[in-house]
């Protein structure tokens, strides 16, 4: 008898932090943001969200392009698919904009269009242990304890829901996390300060 193991594909996401000067490009690139609001684009129940200009396609060069290589890398060899999206397509940064979110407010479950997409965490006002800690999340286990938190949502090789879960503080300021534009994310709200999520 001979057992030969297979495993599905997950094809994942990858975790970076950011360069000192990309961080410097894209604060440079919010406060020249656009004044309309980019809010009719998006599923998020937030205060602002303002569409950016990525001037002479800087951050799309120098920062998603090798995105796009890593994951192809990452993944060519357990899903058939990596052949088709790195080798058949041109890629081009389609949207690019920054949400300002004030505590209560929140995006919920939904994904994005194109190929690959990516969020950045720039300023995060609060940390997940402080917001545990408030009166309205005691008596829930810890892991159910979804504020201030950024969620990735997939079904798993057998259709179970499955999530991972960022629990945000500012550790993970001038972080981003490079998707599939199809995987399902949620932003959770976070309370007690006034200062909002950028």
């Amino acid at each position: 008898m001979e057992m030969t193991p297979r495993q599905p594909p997950n094809l994942g996401w990858i975790e970076t932090k950011l360069d000192q000067n990309h961080i410097d490009y894209l604060w440079k690139r919010i406060k020249q943001r656009k004044k309309e609001s980019f809010k009719y684009q998006l599923a998020g129940n937030i205060s602002g969200s303002y569409a950016l200009e990525d001037k002479d396609n800087y951050f799309f060069k120098e920062v998603l392009l090798p995105h796009v290589s890593a994951y192809y890398q990452m993944n060519a060899n357990s899903h058939p698919i990596s052949n088709y999206v790195m080798g058949e397509f041109e890629f081009w940064l389609q949207s690019f904009w920054v949400n300002y979110q004030n505590q209560g407010e929140f995006n919920p479950f939904h994904n994005h269009g194109g190929v690959y997409s990516f969020a950045i965490w720039m300023t995060i006002p609060t940390t997940w242990e402080d917001q545990c800690k408030l009166p309205q999340f005691q008596n829930i286990k810890k892991d159910n304890r979804k504020a201030g938190t950024f969620e990735f949502q997939y079904t798993d090789s057998l259709g179970g829901i499955r999530s991972m879960s960022y629990q945000l503080s500012s550790e993970f300021e001038n972080c981003m996390v490079f998707f599939p534009a199809a995987l399902m994310h949620a932003v959770w709200p976070f309370y007690g300060t006034d200062e909002p999520r950028i």
